[in-house]
């Protein structure tokens, strides 16, 4: 899921490069323009000079205004998930989420999982990972002081 994750802001981040050369290169073409006009090699009152001005300064807007969104957009993505924050939350979890008598603490249980199943061997907490990486990237309850009666083994 991080993979994806960082493969997609890779490709957002290529998409605003590419609306920002858009808009770069119509506003070049629109200096090339001017420069003509002012040397007098095109005529200021030619209708199709008057058209593509025209076109080209909306070409130009419209990518700046296309790679502002985008760059908003990339930003509210919010910090990236390294695999050092998930080990540090998962950490985190494991510690907290058991009581003093060896139980688990349902409401951490409830914050995380739709599902959990209990085997001989292992304990499978299943449930969106959306659910899973907001939480790591919030860390608000995680961060918060160890209340008492919690196991400070890291089990």
């Amino acid at each position: 899921m991080l993979d994806r994750r960082e493969e997609r802001a890779k490709r957002r981040t290529v998409h605003i490069a590419e609306l920002r050369k858009r808009g770069a290169e119509a506003d070049a073409r629109l200096k090339r323009l001017y420069d003509a006009i002012e040397n007098g090699i095109a005529d200021v009152s030619d209708p199709v000079l008057k058209e593509r001005v025209t076109e080209l300064k909306a070409i130009r807007d419209q990518a700046r205004a296309d790679a502002e969104r985008a760059a908003g957009a990339l930003d509210r993505l919010g910090p990236s998930i390294t695999p050092q924050a998930l080990k540090t939350f998962a950490s985190q979890v494991r510690r907290r989420m058991r009581t003093v008598s060896g139980g688990y603490r349902r409401d951490h249980l409830r914050a995380l999982a739709q599902r959990v199943e209990v085997d001989a061997k292992e304990i499978r907490i299943m449930g969106p990972k959306s659910v899973l990486l907001e939480g790591c990237l919030r860390f608000t309850w995680c961060a918060a002081p160890e209340p008492k009666g919690n196991r400070a083994d890291g089990d």
